[in-house]
């Protein structure tokens, strides 16, 4: 909604900030036991919100927290034992959840379901051996909907520049696929800045 925020710190703590009047609402006090940073995104307008980051054995792991009750984790999903930090994308219209760690060459690929056990491994994702260094979403009006082109991610590489990675729906016919396409966000604003505030 835009009412609040969210950040990580070196203190791995999550704070939900009240965007108009700066002051801290809510806290997750060690979202993740681990040295390395953490990551932190919104499930939509699910009131649930996912934190990226990793244990005290150094494995990677994503948590799903329920923002009425930040005490403890609704779900903690073990990823792997790799270094680098993973940088979650969320896309809200179909609730796939793009891992991509920093150093990795492999983007894995997740649903989120807002009820128990909230989070489904979905198949291999993205494969490759070239490094990533950071990751982007592409706005949905700049996907290729006739290709069924349900998410394209902008990878940036050390060597390689960015390279675009599109993820499709398989399907056979030609035609407009409707239910892969729900109403989305438009580039129209609901309401001015004043009248926000």
């Amino acid at each position: 909604k835009g009412d609040s925020y969210a950040t990580s710190c070196k203190d791995k703590s999550v704070r939900f900030i009240d965007a108009r009047s700066s002051k801290v609402g809510k806290m997750i006090k060690m979202a993740h036991d681990g040295v390395k940073g953490v990551k932190v995104c919104y499930l939509g307008q699910s009131g649930k919100v996912l934190t990226t980051g990793h244990s005290r054995a150094t494995g990677r792991e994503v948590k799903i927290w329920d923002l009425k009750s930040l005490d403890k984790p609704l779900h903690v999903e073990k990823i792997d034992t790799a270094a680098g930090a993973l940088m979650p994308m969320y896309d809200a219209d179909t609730d796939v959840i793009y891992l991509c760690g920093k150093g990795d060459g492999n983007i894995r690929t997740c649903e989120f379901e807002d009820k128990a056990p909230y989070f489904h491994k979905l198949n291999d994702g993205f494969r490759s051996t070239v490094p990533l260094k950071g990751v982007c979403m592409v706005p949905k009006r700049g996907l290729d909907i006739m290709q069924c082109e349900t998410v394209r991610l902008l990878k940036v590489t050390n060597e390689q520049g960015v390279q675009p990675l599109s993820f499709t729906v398989p399907r056979k016919s030609d035609a407009f696929q409707p239910d892969i396409y729900p109403n989305t966000a438009s580039n129209v604003p609901a309401h001015t800045a004043q009248e926000w505030w």
